[in-house]
């Protein structure tokens, strides 16, 4: 078993459920598909990522099924446990440091121009450094790494709001954590996000998003 972990938070992408934020402009069907491109572009990156055990942490839990068909091998399916995301975070983080390892990259699928470098990145942190974590524009964060469990990092964190970031900068250094901030990127939750990653032309989305965004312009146009 490889030393590291890589964790994935993805939730089944049903009309009315993915990506509310971006509805309108887009429908309740077209949302619930570019949720669907982001996830499957998470996974073809994470795929990429070589001596890591993949994990992917699912919701709801009757979408095991769903995510079976849409795995590909190589990838241990989980049902998120907890009573919101922070608890979640948590026990994902928990289970990767239970089986064995001793190296843990945790993100979500709302990073379409995630590159198995920037996950490499993120794990190169943790030889200096106890704990690396990717600011989001919006507050949040779009990357953790981690060298051991550490409930202390989401202690009063509510995950959504816009202090997320500094809580759990926070919460890190009063801990003693040694802790690494890599470079800030937009999570794209809105339709103006989606549309910031479209305009920079300095990112590499991936593909099937790619795909989703060119005929939506096409249409459009």
């Amino acid at each position: 078993m490889s030393p590291r972990a890589l964790v994935i938070f993805a939730k089944e992408p049903r009309p009315g459920r993915a990506k509310t934020r971006m509805t309108p402009p887009l429908s309740p069907e077209k949302a619930a598909e570019l949720s669907l491109c982001f996830i499957q572009d998470a996974l073809k990156t994470a795929l990429a990522v070589r001596d890591v055990e993949r994990y992917l942490f699912f919701s709801p839990r009757g979408a095991q099924a769903f995510f079976q068909k849409l795995a590909p091998n190589g990838f241990s399916l989980i049902p998120q446990q907890g009573r919101d995301l922070t608890e979640r975070c948590i026990h994902s983080d928990h289970h990767a440091f239970s089986m064995g390892h001793s190296r843990m990259v945790q993100m979500g699928t709302d990073t379409p121009q995630t590159q198995p470098e920037d996950i490499e990145t993120a794990f190169n942190a943790l030889e200096e450094y106890d704990m690396g974590i990717g600011p989001a524009r919006d507050g949040g964060y779009y990357m953790l790494s981690l060298s051991q469990p550490s409930n202390g990092i989401y202690q009063d964190v509510v995950m959504g709001k816009e202090t997320v970031f500094q809580k759990m900068l926070a919460n890190a250094r009063r801990l003693g954590l040694q802790v690494k901030v890599l470079p800030e990127w937009i999570d794209a939750d809105t339709h103006q996000d989606l549309i910031d990653l479209a305009d920079d032309s300095g990112l590499i989305l991936g593909e099937h998003t790619r795909a989703f965004l060119s005929s939506r312009l096409q249409r459009d146009s």
